[in-house]
């Protein structure tokens, strides 16, 4: 265990070193810059705002800087934020509102996708069968984006039952949630009754059913607890699809959430901001992959670390 850990601990190193480099790089080989659109600005101004935030040094340059305060744990400061924020602070004060509109998402995703898979596996090839497997391949199909302005349009416009604009009350996490919610409960459904038929065939099950355990019993502890592995190697794409589809999503319903202001950091050319971000959420995918898999081994003994 300690020697998977210090493996993956010295991998996920390098693949964050690998994430700054590719990102810096990029943004900056991408033709303009943070202060190009703004043509009220002279040529002096320019010069000298460039100066200020160290981008009139030689690229290479800026690169090492910046690893240099990455080092120190100082993401920069935000050039669009009109208030000198940094990027941390952002961060720290717009994540939390993703955070809880992402961790909702997850846990209703699982909540309908385990549901409408293990239904839809116990009522093989009846209706109910049939029409969860609609369901979830009309959810694929569909982008969260068109589902998003679907809901929107129906709940919100429409009939007005629900507000689409913000989250001032609980009531306002319910049109988001099930937007950013609905794709991956709808890929859990059809993981979790494909893994489910394969495991109810097998002998062990029969054996279970045979002694005379409950039918329950024989669902919960023998079968879902096998067919549930193909869910948990799916929860690290998951977080990075809710991370990500987030940024749509808080957009579509004008969320002030970290997505959000992604979004703005690129169309305003933001590059601390756009790095921070960067760097923020692949460490957070990077770290809840290694949290999968040691979740493995707690609900599969058989799997060992090495």
């Amino acid at each position: 265990m300690t020697m998977f850990l210090v493996k993956r601990v010295l991998s996920s190193i390098v693949t964050l070193f690998v994430i700054i480099t590719i990102t810096f790089f990029l943004m900056h080989a991408v033709p303009g810059g943070p202060f190009a659109t703004n043509e009220k600005l002279g040529q002096g101004i320019i010069k000298a705002m460039e100066a200020k935030y160290g981008l009139d040094k030689p690229l290479i340059q800026q690169y090492w800087i910046y690893l240099k305060n990455l080092a120190k744990g100082d993401l920069g400061m935000s050039i669009a934020s009109k208030e000198g924020k940094t990027v941390n602070y952002i961060i720290g004060q717009k994540f939390p509102v993703s955070a809880r509109l992402g961790g909702l998402a997850v846990l209703l995703a699982l909540i309908l996708g385990l549901l409408m898979g293990c239904y839809a596996a116990l009522r093989h090839e009846k209706f109910v069968d049939r029409l969860v497997m609609f369901i979830s391949t009309l959810g694929i199909a569909v982008p969260s984006f068109i589902m998003g302005m679907l809901l929107l349009l129906l709940f919100g416009v429409a009939l007005r039952w629900l507000k689409f604009i913000g989250l001032n009350s609980p009531l306002d996490y319910i049109l988001p949630t099930f937007t950013l919610a609905f794709y991956p409960a709808c890929f859990i459904a059809r993981l979790i009754r494909s893994s489910l038929l394969d495991v109810l065939g097998q002998d062990y099950i029969r054996t279970a059913r045979a002694k005379g355990l409950p039918a329950s019993s024989v669902l919960i502890k023998h079968a879902i607890r096998n067919a549930i592995l193909p869910v948990v190697t799916y929860l690290g794409p998951l977080l990075a699809y809710v991370l990500v589809g987030s940024f749509i999503v808080e957009r579509i319903f004008s969320i002030p959430g970290l997505g959000l202001f992604f979004i703005q950091s690129i169309t305003s050319r933001d590059y601390p901001l756009i790095m921070g971000t960067t760097i923020f959420l692949a460490a957070l995918i990077i770290f809840m992959n290694l949290v999968v898999d040691l979740v493995y081994v707690v609900i599969d003994p058989r799997i060992k670390l090495k």
